[in-house]
């Protein structure tokens, strides 16, 4: 993997100032040692010698999306949010992306300012992708209400306390919606699950059924085992004209989007 990398030029290993200490838990790969330069990095957590996967800079998503890579990597759920990506996809990634560009200093920016500009490109938080499904379902007939960040108390232990992202009222059902901008895993489906289950929120809803979705941009395979256990809706959204969702798993439980 790093002969692979070295071929394609990227052989600076390290940044300016970056580690700030005497040791680092990273390799990064870059056309140069210029701070923020990184292309990808095999870092700690990949588990070298035998990788997990690499992690590719974040300023990449528009590229990986233009390029039809989006069945090739999973976008990180925390930390830095960067890309994750399978070592068996690095060569073909590297041949499709712009590095003349990126070597001769043109990396894309990601301006950390911009994080709730509904006018970019791409969706890059939780409160964008929740004030955007807000705007396109508050007119929409079959809502009879949308309510945003509700909190409900725990009563008992081991019961928890719920902070809902969205919770749909519609005619004939109550639909608990979890919003992830990046990969979602088992996690943010067993949370949903622990909604439901919350006393005050049940409570607050005694006349309805309720369901439970997640709406992310993808999903970890361990997701889909634990939405299967736990009877909870998988959506993607789709970005790129206005936004819309597309059911990946379980029931149909919301309904079509105003576009």
């Amino acid at each position: 993997m790093i002969d692979t990398a070295l071929s394609f030029g990227l052989t600076h290993l390290w940044e300016k100032g970056h580690p700030s200490k005497d040791e680092s838990h990273h390799i990064s790969f870059s056309f140069s040692h210029e701070p923020e330069s990184w292309s990808f990095v095999i870092g700690g957590e990949a588990k070298p010698p035998h990788l997990k996967f690499f992690t590719f800079n974040k300023r990449f998503k528009a590229d990986f999306k233009d390029s039809g890579f989006e069945w090739t990597w999973e976008w990180e759920n925390s930390g830095g949010k960067n890309i994750l990506i399978q070592p068996r996809d690095l060569r073909t990634i590297l041949e499709h992306l712009p590095l003349d560009d990126i070597k001769n200093g043109r990396l894309p920016k990601y301006d950390r300012m911009k994080m709730l500009d509904t006018g970019g490109a791409f969706i890059r938080s939780e409160a964008e992708l929740e004030g955007k499904l807000y705007a396109n379902y508050i007119s929409n007939p079959a809502v009879i209400s949308l309510h945003r960040q509700r909190s409900f108390p725990s009563k008992t232990p081991p019961e928890r306390a719920a902070r809902t992202d969205l919770i749909f009222a519609l005619d004939d059902s109550v639909v608990v919606a979890e919003l992830k901008v990046g990969s979602s895993p088992e996690a943010d489906v067993a949370q949903v699950r622990r909604y439901l289950d919350n006393a005050a929120l049940k409570s607050a809803y005694p006349d309805k059924p309720l369901f439970g979705a997640v709406i992310a941009s993808n999903f970890q395979s361990n997701a889909f085992a634990e939405a299967e256990r736990s009877s909870v809706s998988l959506y993607v959204y789709d970005e790129s004209d206005g936004i819309s969702l597309r059911l990946v798993h379980a029931m149909d439980v919301l309904p079509v989007i105003n576009v």
